[in-house]
């Protein structure tokens, strides 16, 4: 009779402040198989059956059974996942039927563990600034899919994406090139799906060296006339693209020029240069920021510029006699100081002579 007269009040007091809506909770979203699955439901009227059922992803019914509220309208309900219960999105729902005709459905998965490897294929062993090195995976399941490579340069504790690679039957490859030095950590994730769990593959670590380059240059003309344009051709090694260098260019006066040039995809550079003062000229190319060639040093080239001269001669008198005295005075243009000059002679249409 007390409980009776309990119930009729409770009854009240939610007509009066509002029965809850029904929930139903798990202990968690997704589950492997012998998992224990702990069912929560609220919110229902007190002291009632609910039927509890549980479909599989074909929905095919593979768990059929009932438990009962409590005076609070609360109730909970645990099973373990079969290790014959399929892969995928299951379903669950508790409805107490006529006369409340309270029902309400929960989405869950019954998924597996799956299984990521990256690992490195590099035939040397050692890894060079500018060396492409090739990363390949593996996914169990063999499926076609997404997976997430992921790049760290602090030892692990932040961690970038690299780039996202379809899979072929659970095969992945990845092409990747270094431009510094250092250590960089690299792992795969895939983000799993309704049937296996999101996962995370072994960590490798490579250690990239700097490769010290070398480069050359050659020069074409060697000789040249002032006014005239020289070629500079240089080759950066190992072929580098997009290298920056700086060739130094330093007049017969001490003056210098500095010139930057970028390499193309072969790690050749060219540069055309005009001096405008004759003598001897020296080039040498250097490469003191670029991280992709630091270091770098060519040997001095050397080319000649020649001044245009013009050279004049003065005879007085222009008619002598035998054995008069003729002076011969040359002029040479510009003023080149200790400079050589030969002056010759013919008779008629005879051969040159040298004179003096």
């Amino acid at each position: 009779m007390r409980k009776i007269i309990f119930l009729l009040l409770l009854a009240t007091l939610l007509l009066v402040f509002g029965n809850p809506e029904p929930s139903i909770s798990l202990n968690k979203d997704a589950f492997r198989r012998r998992e224990k699955v702990v069912v929560s439901l609220k919110g229902f009227p007190p002291d009632t059956s609910i039927a509890l059922l549980v479909r599989n992803p074909l929905g095919t019914p593979v768990l059929v059974d009932e438990v009962r509220s409590d005076s609070m309208g609360c109730a909970q309900y645990s099973f373990t996942i079969s290790d014959h219960w399929v892969l995928g999105e299951y379903t669950i729902v508790a409805d107490t039927g006529s006369p409340y005709n309270c029902s309400v459905s929960k989405v869950f998965y019954v998924k597996a563990l799956s299984l990521l490897k990256i690992s490195i294929f590099q035939g040397s062993g050692i890894v060079f600034v500018g060396d492409m090195i090739r990363l390949r995976g593996l996914l169990r399941p063999p499926i076609n899919t997404v997976v997430t490579i992921e790049l760290s340069v602090d030892n692990g504790r932040n961690w970038t994406t690299l780039a996202n690679v379809n899979t072929s039957y659970g095969y992945f490859y990845y092409n990747w090139t270094p431009v510094l030095k250092g250590v960089y950590l690299f792992r795969a994730r895939w983000s799993g799906n309704d049937k296996y769990f999101e996962t995370i593959s072994n960590v490798i670590r490579i250690s990239v060296h700097a490769r010290k380059a070398s480069v050359s240059l050659q020069v074409f003309p060697q000789v040249i006339l002032v006014g005239e344009e020289v070629t500079i051709k240089g080759t950066l090694v190992p072929s580098i693209g997009n290298a920056v260098l700086k060739l130094i260019y330093t007049s017969p006066k001490g003056d210098i020029i500095e010139k930057t040039v970028i390499t193309n995809e072969k790690g050749i550079f060219t540069d055309t240069f005009k001096p405008d003062v004759y003598g001897i000229w020296t080039v040498y190319a250097t490469c003191p920021m670029d991280p992709k060639c630091l270091g770098a040093l060519s040997s001095k080239v050397e080319f000649k510029v020649k001044g245009v001269s013009v050279l004049d001669l003065f005879v007085e008198p222009r008619l002598a006699a035998v054995n008069d005295t003729v002076l011969l005075v040359c002029r040479l243009s510009p003023n080149i100081e200790n400079s050589s000059i030969t002056i010759e002679y013919r008779l008629g249409n005879g051969n040159w002579t040298p004179l003096a």
